[in-house]
């Protein structure tokens, strides 16, 4: 009897300890709720900046830099154990910059074309009165592509090009708020570099110069030609499918066989050029050009024209030039060449690099592609895959489904390790790690594997990493400069694609456009891309160690 009424007693204390353990444990999780859910909300609404007005988006930016100083801290869930997330004591924080405000848009983000016609006449003339404005699909590398593509074939067939719409890429977040779905010429190259090239017009000017439509059409594939042309009319704001006159439009090539594809059927010499798409309307559409002219950049190339052409980054448009006599690698190489990123976008990151002191040191970037809203979407279409003979993808996405951040982050550590002692490398001190913005928390994961990898090795945490949170922080600065509210989000991804470009060893993602132009740039840059690798392949070894042990 007594020891029954000891125990229960002994129960009542128990669930009184209980619910006072409870009770403790729940009013801590209340406070760190409350301490970071507000962090965690304002870093996921960092995609919807662009949808304020002018005087909210700029205090919106501030509040997000001042919420990512407390979210570099917070907790963050992996698949192991929850992590804090800690700097290393070396980081370096970024240098206050000497220049005002008003200095951060010191280059235009509009292309001056007063300027231009002032500059007098390009390297390589073109007739005046005929034009061809090109139709460029798929994201924003394959679009610069098709641009090349359109100017070299512009320059064989005699034609001025006339500067068309670039296109936000289908992830971007800003086109499901209103934004416009159009990106301006000048966002994407420096114009510019261009027009002291050969002649280019803008885009608005396609209303006096094909007034009355377009006479012909370039298809790039048998398929295309029996396509319908009436969202591309409405969004030039000219005839397609006939003039005014009621003529019938011209669709070249003439009496094209349904096999037809510009990719694997046209080569690059003026006469079969001519052959296919020579006629003599005033005004040609070049649908959907990527790849479609029978020669392409190549690393010997780029390096080599790159020195004939140009002096100190600038075209010498003082020397004479044949236009028949220059090879087809040699004229694209060029175009290549005059066709860089914007001023502003060069402005930034030299003012990026500078404050994080990243000119002085020797830094490793890396790429990882492979995020769930984009790339992986190709996963889930296996048949498809198999039926265009690309098996080679379902296995790159076994890998990625299998691969996780410490993977990631051990590879990195590895070949850092492996960089070691090489006379051509004095010391790596920090990484850049790039991904498509939906991947933050996969990124932060990364970062903090790598950290831990460090210490569990005994290295001494003197390497320091940076991610787009960093770029974002820095990116604030120039939040009053024309533009960036709109396209936010494609001007982030070529700031990050310079950053890559310019480290000193770089970790690609293959099967990326993204990566291959990086790839491109360091090449005639000397940045000794010898020594760059495969970020894919060498997650994968670390990955399918530990899947086997």
């Amino acid at each position: 009897m007594h020891w029954t009424a000891t125990r229960s007693r002994a129960k009542v204390k128990f669930f009184q300890y209980g619910a006072l353990f409870i009770a403790v444990t729940y009013a801590y999780y209340v406070f760190m709720e409350r301490k970071y859910s507000k962090s965690e909300v304002d870093v996921e609404s960092v995609n919807d900046l662009i949808l304020k007005d002018e005087q909210s988006y700029t205090e919106k930016i501030h509040s997000v830099s001042r919420m990512y100083s407390i979210n570099r801290k917070k907790l963050v869930s992996s698949s192991k154990t929850e992590k804090t997330l800690k700097a290393p004591p070396t980081e370096k924080k970024p240098k206050d910059s000497p220049r005002k405000a008003s200095q951060m848009c010191s280059h235009s983000w509009k292309t001056d074309w007063d300027e231009i016609k002032r500059r007098g006449k390009p390297l390589i003339n073109l007739d005046p009165n005929r034009f061809i404005y090109p139709v460029l699909t798929n994201g924003p590398n394959n679009q610069l592509i098709g641009l090349r593509d359109t100017l070299y074939l512009a320059i064989r067939l005699n034609r001025t090009i006339i500067l068309p719409h670039f296109y936000k890429h289908k992830t971007d977040t800003s086109t499901l708020n209103g934004s416009d779905t159009f990106i301006p010429t000048s966002q994407r190259i420096d114009v510019a570099a261009l027009a002291a090239l050969l002649p280019v017009l803008p885009f608005k000017s396609i209303s006096d110069s094909c007034a009355d439509g377009f006479d012909d059409i370039y298809f790039t594939s048998y398929k295309l030609m029996h396509s319908s042309m009436t969202h591309v009319a409405e969004e030039l704001g000219v005839l397609i499918h006939g003039k005014q006159n009621g003529e019938r439009i011209n669709m070249y090539p003439k009496n094209a066989d349904p096999s037809f594809s510009a990719q694997s059927q046209v080569t690059s010499d003026k006469k079969s050029l001519y052959k296919l798409y020579g006629s003599p309307g005033t005004c040609a559409l070049y649908v959907k050009p990527y790849r479609t002219v029978g020669v392409k950049e190549s690393p010997g190339a780029l390096k080599k024209f790159w020195k004939k052409f140009f002096d100190n980054g600038t075209l010498n448009v003082k020397q004479h030039v044949n236009i028949d006599s220059i090879e087809d690698k040699e004229l694209y190489s060029l175009i290549v060449h005059s066709t860089p990123k914007p001023k502003h976008i060069t402005e930034i990151i030299n003012d990026f690099i500078s404050s994080y002191g990243l000119n002085d040191v020797e830094y490793i970037s890396v790429h990882w592609r492979y995020d769930p809203v984009d790339w992986q979407v190709r996963c889930r279409k296996e048949e498809r895959l198999i039926k265009r003979n690309k098996e080679f993808l379902i296995e790159m996405c076994n890998k990625v489904k299998h691969t996780e951040p410490r993977d990631i982050a051990k590879a990195i550590l590895q070949f850092i390790r492996s960089l070691q002692g090489k006379k051509f490398f004095k010391k790596i001190e920090a990484v850049y790690i790039a991904a498509p913005l939906n991947m933050e928390h996969f990124i932060e994961e990364i970062e903090v594997e790598f950290e831990e990898a460090l210490e569990e090795e005994g290295i001494d945490n003197n390497i320091h990493i940076l991610t787009h949170l960093d770029l974002r922080d820095h990116l604030l600065k120039y939040s009053s400069c024309e533009g960036l509210k709109e396209n936010y989000e494609d001007i982030f991804s070529q700031l990050e694609m310079d950053v890559c470009s310019r480290a000193t060893v770089f970790l690609r993602s293959p099967s990326s456009s993204w990566s291959k132009v990086i790839k491109e740039v360091r090449v005639v840059k000397n940045r000794n891309e010898r020594f760059d690798g495969n970020i894919f392949e060498l997650a994968w070894r670390v990955a399918e160690k530990r899947i086997n042990s």
